[in-house]
C-alpha cells in the first residue's frame, strides 16, 4: 500500500457514512467533555473563595454525592477534570483507529490501482501494412503488448507510484527493417495516444548472378549488402529482388556467395535494373 494511495483513500473515507458519523460523534462527545472540564474550571475557581468547611457541601449540592473518605473537594474537582480530559483523547484516539482500519480495507479491497493505456501506431503516416504489428513495452517493465491489425492496443498497467509519467516505446520489424519510437506522457493522458514509426528510405535492388563462363543461372547464392542494408537468395534462374535500406540508384557495396563458387565482392546501384553477376567456380 503506497503513502499516496492511502491519501487518495482517505479523502474516500471521508465521504464514507461511517466516516461522517464518527466525526459527528468526536465533535459532540469533545463539546460535551470540553463543556464539564470548563464547568469544573468555573466551580474550583469559585469554590476557592468558600470557608474549606463549606466546600463538599456545596460541591455536593451542585453534583451529587461525592466520595469523602480520603480527598477533599478539590482535589475530587481536580480528579474529574482530569478524567473528563482523558476521556476527550481516548475518543480521538479511537476515532483515529477506526479511520486508519477503514483505509487499510478499501485499498486491499479495491486491489492494486491500474492505468489505462490505449492508441494508434502508424508507420510512415499510413496504416501498419499487412502482417506487421508493432511491439509495444513501457520503459522499466518486462511485459509487452501488441497492437492489433489495425495498429490500435490497449491494455492497462499497475499505477507505479514513483513516478507521475510514463515511457512508452513502439517498436516494428519488418525484413531487414527495424523502427522504433518513444514517448513520455503523464499517467493522467495515457489514452488516445498517436505513435507514428517512420522507416529509412528503401528501395527494390534486383539483378541475376550467372556461372562465369558458361552463364548457367546459379541459385541460391546468397546477396548481402553491407552495413546490414538488406540481403536475399537466387532463385533457380539466378534472379534476386530484395528491400534494401537507402535512395533508389545509390551504389552499394555488395557480397555474393555460394559454396561451388569464389566470393564476389563488388558494387551495385540500387535498382531493380542491374546487369549480371558473374560467379567463378572453385577449382
Amino acid at each position: 500500500m503506497s503513502f499516496q494511495g492511502a491519501l487518495r483513500t482517505l479523502v474516500e473515507v471521508a465521504e464514507h457514512p461511517l466516516a461522517v458519523g464518527l466525526y459527528a460523534l468526536v465533535v459532540v462527545a469533545w463539546l460535551v467533555l470540553s463543556l464539564r472540564v470548563k464547568r469544573h474550571q468555573i466551580l474550583l475557581r469559585h469554590l476557592q473563595t468558600l470557608p474549606e468547611a463549606d466546600r463538599l457541601k456545596a460541591l455536593e449540592l451542585e453534583m451529587g454525592p461525592i466520595p469523602k473518605k480520603g480527598i477533599d473537594a478539590e482535589q475530587w474537582l481536580r480528579a474529574r477534570a482530569q478524567v473528563f480530559n482523558l476521556a476527550r483523547w481516548i475518543i480521538v484516539a479511537i476515532t483515529g483507529v477506526i479511520i486508519l482500519s477503514l483505509v487499510v480495507y478499501l485499498q486491499l479491497k479495491a486491489g492494486p490501482r491500474l492505468v489505462s493505456v490505449s492508441g494508434h501506431v502508424r508507420l510512415n503516416d499510413g496504416p501498419l501494412p499487412n502482417g506487421l504489428l508493432a511491439t509495444l513495452t513501457i520503459a522499466g517493465m518486462r511485459d509487452q503488448w501488441q497492437t492489433d491489425a489495425n495498429g490500435n492496443f490497449e491494455f492497462q498497467i499497475p499505477a507505479v507510484a514513483k513516478s507521475d509519467s510514463l515511457t512508452l516505446i513502439a517498436a516494428a520489424h519488418a525484413p531487414f527493417l527495424a523502427v522504433q519510437r518513444e514517448t513520455t506522457v503523464a499517467k493522467t493522458a495515457a489514452t488516445g495516444i498517436h505513435l507514428n514509426l517512420t522507416t529509412p528510405t528503401s528501395h527494390f535492388i534486383g539483378g541475376r548472378v550467372l556461372e562465369e563462363g558458361s552463364g548457367a543461372p546459379v541459385r541460391r547464392a546468397r546477396v548481402s549488402l553491407d552495413a546490414d542494408r538488406g540481403s536475399g537468395e537466387t532463385d533457380a534462374d539466378g534472379h534476386f529482388r530484395f528491400l534494401a535500406r537507402g535512395d533508389s540508384l545509390d551504389r552499394v557495396e555488395v557480397t555474393v556467395s555460394h559454396p561451388r563458387y569464389e566470393t564476389f565482392h563488388g558494387g551495385l546501384v540500387l535498382t531493380e535494373g542491374n546487369g549480371p553477376v558473374l560467379l567463378r567456380a572453385r577449382p
